[in-house]
């Protein structure tokens, strides 16, 4: 890879750089900041005492799109083409978080520390006053303003080349797992990435689930993978550092079934995860609970009341937690109360709480049976145009070349969302505009 140096002050680095940059999420924490307001505090001081050496890192997006162009290489092309139309002529590599700190003081949200600050030969005092950009001691402001950034700009560098680039070198502490894992640019690490980002702040706000150096350092991520790695795969296979990675690379096994996952994880997240989950002290019981809304999708069960249902499941889990037992397993070094298996997911635990749980947890009380056929095959659409005069419910003749057609549905008088079955009894023909209007209400024949 290539690359040039560059150096500007922190003014017009602003107006250069600043405004025309973006940072991938491969390349950063999440959105939840990995600094805690001392550090932020503590790095504009260092700026302005001319103490913060450290290079900006970017890619020049135009740059490295000819580069891509020149190679013939389609996904780069179409990734940097996508980042140019957005108008970002620089992706950040690694300064996130420092850009961010300079744009949050600058924009007044962010006062430097009170005290006195020998500069240029005078000591100028901050306090309430003066502590802001905006009000800060012009000898103070001018120091800020004239501090120097040095930047690295890549200009030929693939969108692989830039993970391993920020794998190698970034601006906070070594990178952890999960962190490393979301660096990666497969199918993957983009669905899990999505659906930390999406459903993060739920997480986050239910406020036990996760630490706060968990929720900084992508915690949530790993959370979400680890259901995925389970659900790609199977509940017996070990979620460990290697497996992930395996799981990650491009082409993997369970790689196929990451947008399944993905459809089911929001079927979750809305059927499952109202505020009522809350209530749940593990998050690992979030896990356990996954696990077992997988294996009821798979069986066609429906939730017929997610309160109850929610109620159901904690109740079988306070059992196991209540009862006093000590559990052993060949794999246990010394028998483990349910307590002590909620608190991991090496792959005994996680198959054993699954086995206990499912033995005292009532769900067929709070589930609802769904067919296993879901439309009215051609003979039976036949006898219910005739028993009805091939007239549809809502009074509309039916066309009889037609009715084999997309035109005309078989409809359930129970919606089949409600457990209603294909029978001739639960049955009607509608039009299709009708039907799909009628959506889960009860048909009125």
């Amino acid at each position: 890879m290539t690359y040039r140096d560059e150096v500007y002050t922190s003014e017009a680095y602003r107006e250069i750089i600043g405004k025309f940059q973006k940072a991938d999420l491969a390349f950063q924490a999440n959105k939840y900041s990995r600094w805690e307001q001392y550090q932020k505090i503590g790095y504009i001081v260092s700026v302005l005492l001319g103490k913060a050496p450290s290079k900006f890192i970017f890619a020049d997006v135009e740059a490295c799109l000819a580069a891509a162009e020149e190679r013939g290489d389609k996904d780069d092309i179409k990734y940097f083409q996508d980042k140019f139309d957005q108008g970002i002529k620089y992706l950040n590599v690694d300064s996130n978080n420092r850009n961010n700190v300079i744009l949050e003081f600058v924009d007044g949200t962010l006062q430097i520390s009170h005290g006195k600050y020998d500069i240029q030969g005078a000591t100028v005092v901050v306090d309430e006053d003066n502590d802001t950009y905006a009000t800060l001691d012009p000898v103070i402001q001018e120091a800020f303003d004239t501090s120097y950034i040095t930047i690295s700009i890549y200009t030929d560098a693939t969108r692989e080349e830039l993970s391993e680039l920020f794998r190698n070198v970034n601006d906070g502490k070594p990178l952890n797992h999960p962190e490393y894992l979301n660096s990666y640019t497969t199918a993957v690490a983009i669905n899990v990435r999505d659906l930390a980002d999406k459903y993060g702040d739920y997480f986050v706000n239910q406020g036990k689930w996760f630490s706060n150096d968990a929720i900084n350092r992508r915690g949530i991520d790993q959370f979400i993978a680890n259901m995925a790695y389970i659900f790609c795969y199977d509940i017996k296979k070990s979620i460990s550092k290697p497996n992930m990675e395996n799981f990650y690379r491009d082409g993997s096994d369970g790689e196929s079934q990451i947008n399944k996952f993905r459809i089911t994880f929001n079927a979750f997240m809305k059927d499952v995860m109202t505020e009522d989950a809350y209530a749940i002290a593990n998050r690992n019981s979030v896990f356990d609970l996954f696990i077992i809304y997988c294996s009821m999708k798979d069986q066609k069960l429906k939730i017929n009341d997610n309160r109850e249902f929610l109620k159901k499941y904690m109740e079988a889990v306070v059992t196991l937690l209540t009862n006093g037992q000590r559990y052993e397993h060949e794999n246990f070094k010394d028998p483990k109360s349910f307590e002590t298996m909620v608190g991991g997911t090496q792959r005994t635990n996680n198959v054993y709480r699954n086995q206990l749980i499912m033995e005292i947890f009532d769900i067929d009380s709070v589930t609802t049976k769904l067919s296993n056929r879901r439309a009215f095959s051609a003979s039976e659409k036949m006898i219910l145009a005739v028993q009805s005069d091939f007239t549809t419910p809502e009074g509309k003749d039916i066309e009889m070349s037609k009715l084999h057609t997309k035109e005309y549905h078989g409809g359930h008088i129970v919606p089949y969302a409600d457990g209603g079955d294909i029978t001739i009894e639960n049955g009607a023909i509608q039009t299709a505009e009708d039907n799909l209007k009628l959506g889960k209400k009860l048909l009125k024949v």
